[in-house]
């Protein structure tokens, strides 16, 4: 496969915009791929620890789920089911209101938020579990040009930025969308 064509998939994998067949098509490249320029032996490893563990079992520990579902419990306990919404009180001070969150209650909030830890918690696990071959290539200095290193750095600086923002505006939705509900139920209840 050309290498341009690796590197405009590349882009898109790093961009988060490429698709599971891309992807697919770029851990089978850099599994077979023999001689590579510099640049991409970094893309070769972070691949070849991505196909190791997807190819691993992994194991779940015994009565994860409980242990989760016994935190969760507690949580809700101490906060028992109540936060604090904090407005602007107009004078640039905040208002500070108690709101009832009886969906915390909820089984279900119970299960989703079990689930996101468990998940949460294979993601570290696969994040830190890769082989020492692989931690020492990742510890050797990979550029001996302080400008493309400073270049590089400021690339993968930017697609992290904009990820984090794309998150954030996510975030920033549901919170409105959640202040909306909250509004709604307050008229109702009233």
């Amino acid at each position: 496969m050309n290498i341009e064509i690796i590197r405009q998939k590349l882009q898109h994998f790093y961009d988060g915009t490429s698709t599971a067949e891309e992807e697919e098509e770029l851990m089978e490249f850099f599994a077979h791929a023999t001689e590579l320029p510099e640049d991409l032996m970094a893309d070769k490893m972070m691949f070849a620890s991505m196909s190791r563990a997807k190819s691993e079992e992994q194991e779940v520990p015994d009565n994860l789920e409980e242990r989760l579902l016994a935190k969760v419990d507690e949580w809700e306990k101490a906060t028992q089911g109540r936060t604090v919404s904090m407005t602007d009180a107009g004078d640039g001070t905040k208002k500070g209101k108690v709101v009832s969150l009886p969906f915390l209650k909820s089984p279900v909030f119970r299960h989703i938020a079990a689930t996101v830890a468990i998940v949460a918690g294979l993601g570290i696990y696969f994040a830190t579990s890769y082989d020492n071959d692989t931690q020492i290539a990742y510890d050797k200095d990979t550029y001996s040009n302080p400008d493309e290193a400073y270049e590089k750095s400021a690339k993968a600086l930017a697609l992290f930025s904009r990820a984090i923002e794309t998150g954030e505006r996510g975030v920033d939705k549901a919170e409105a969308q959640t202040a909306n509900i909250i509004n709604k139920l307050d008229k109702y209840i009233q």
